[in-house]
């Protein structure tokens, strides 16, 4: 046994030593790519920096030569990539000394920023268009730049409300009371531009048209639902503040007082078929804009800090695409932070809360139960929207709605008795085609009966066609 023992560790052993041996041979192949592309750089002819876009693959560059040499643990590369790094840095910055074609260089020139300011808002770009990791805040801003100490703290004074920074626009900065915490992102202006030269050479570049193929053109405006007054309320609510955002955050100053939360945060919840997704098309229907369907389980990886790029490429896909964003069934969101035992459930609430907070558009969650909310959570949703189940009166409506003129009825339907079943607007749809696919059975030209619309009723409610089962469907226990 003793001896088995010893075979399984000394197998063990070597397999671990081959995938280290792997992992190392990999290391060094993309070390050796990173120090031959950094080469080419320096050695280069270019006097100038023909677009934001060759700026930026150049700026993420000088980051990932920084990250190399903070994760080097042999002195001798630690040394080369150091000189490495210091002739990109040198490089980098001759160059936009020179250059007169790109947005962010301009912005440079005319507003005299120092290196570290160019540096800051360079990464803060390479994290708003995909190209390095998301940075939401300080902490996130200084880790990116590799700063330690007293460099950190330079950061941190120049993100300083009365630094060139703060005062330039281009860059906007939510306070806090831990500095480090700070929200820190490019104002959207800036970003637009950003973009917008890179996707005028195409008619639509490739995250646009994996943007727009999961966003639906809406076919419902608000008049096409029944709706209790206080549900309607909330939708006008939400309406006027989209609708006119330039009123409420440019001509009456508020976008000053709160650079941050300006999107229209809807919380929807209420059971399966009581029409919270046919709300939120409704809602992108009557702006004029596409919506964006987001099922939040279909995004939960595996893998640590995939689920948190998923959410983060989600809102940024909505951005693009001027969409509605709608997450369905993200019921294990909502819930407070302190109650996951896990640290990459709590980082994936807080991706979220932060995305929320410097989201600009409108963005609807929903879910199928009611749910505690974390306090982060509660604050950043605007308007919270209780959908219940249809009472009599409503039910009518619905089945007149849900009726069209065109097809055929038989004398002895009666609405009336048929809206005395306790049933959901979604349910009452699948009674309305049911009993349309009977008749159609029976019949090529119909009509449709008060007998079909009753099969179809026991057929919504049993799960069968037929009488309703006498015994319930289950285990039986002893």
């Amino acid at each position: 046994m003793t001896v088995g023992c010893l075979f399984v560790t000394e197998r063990h052993h070597a397999v671990h030593w081959e995938v280290t041996c792997e992992m190392s041979k990999q290391k060094k192949v993309t070390q050796d790519r990173l120090q031959s592309e950094a080469l080419r750089f320096c050695k280069g002819n270019k006097t100038s920096f023909g677009s934001d876009r060759e700026l930026l693959a150049k700026a993420h560059l000088f980051l990932r030569l920084r990250h190399a040499r903070h994760e080097a643990n042999e002195a001798p590369l630690r040394r080369v990539l150091t000189r490495l790094e210091r002739q990109v840095q040198r490089r980098l910055h001759e160059l936009l000394a020179r250059s007169d074609r790109p947005r962010l260089a301009r912005e440079f020139q005319s507003r005299r920023f120092t290196q570290l300011e160019r540096e800051i808002v360079l990464a803060l770009a390479c994290s708003a268009l995909g190209i390095s990791d998301r940075i939401y805040d300080a902490e996130g801003l200084v880790s990116t730049l590799r700063m330690r100490g007293a460099d950190s703290l330079r950061v941190l004074r120049a993100l300083a409300p009365n630094r060139r920074l703060a005062k330039s626009g281009l860059v906007s900065i939510a306070r806090d009371e831990v500095p480090l915490d700070h929200g820190v992102r490019l104002e959207n202006k800036l970003l637009r531009s950003l973009v917008e030269p890179v996707t005028s050479k195409k008619p639509v570049d490739e995250q646009q048209q994996r943007a727009c193929k999961r966003v639906i053109k809406p076919r419902l405006k608000l008049r096409d639902l029944v709706l209790p007054d206080r549900v309607a309320e909330a939708l006008r609510l939400a309406l006027t503040q989209a609708g006119q955002g330039q009123t409420l955050f440019s001509d009456w100053g508020l976008g000053r007082v709160f650079p941050y939360g300006r999107a229209m945060t809807l919380l929807f919840s209420g059971t399966p078929g009581v029409g919270k997704t046919a709300a939120a098309e409704a809602l992108a229907g009557e702006l004029g804009k596409g919506l964006l369907v987001t099922h939040y389980p279909e995004l939960v990886s595996c893998w640590i800090g995939e689920t948190e790029k998923a959410l983060a490429s989600v809102f940024r896909d909505a951005r693009k695409a001027d969409a509605v964003l709608f997450w369905d069934e993200a019921d294990s969101l909502f819930y407070e932070r302190t109650d996951y035992s896990r640290t990459w459930e709590v980082s994936t609430v807080n991706t979220l809360l932060k995305e929320v907070e410097q989201f600009e558009g409108v963005c609807i969650l929903a879910t199928n139960r009611p749910v505690m909310l974390d306090k982060a959570l509660h604050r950043r949703i605007a308007v919270k929207v209780e959908f219940k189940r249809p009472d009599a009166a409503m039910r009518e409506k619905l089945w007149h709605k849900l009726l069209p003129k065109r097809l055929p009825l038989a004398n002895d339907v009666r609405i009336k008795q048929l809206s005395t079943s306790d049933l959901s607007g979604g349910e009452i749809k699948n009674v309305v085609l049911n009993a349309a696919r009977l008749a159609l059975t029976r019949n090529a030209k119909g009509p449709v009966c008060m007998a079909d619309f009753q099969a179809a009723l026991r057929l919504e409610k049993a799960g069968v066609a037929g009488e309703t089962p006498k015994e319930k469907l289950g285990f039986r226990c002893e």
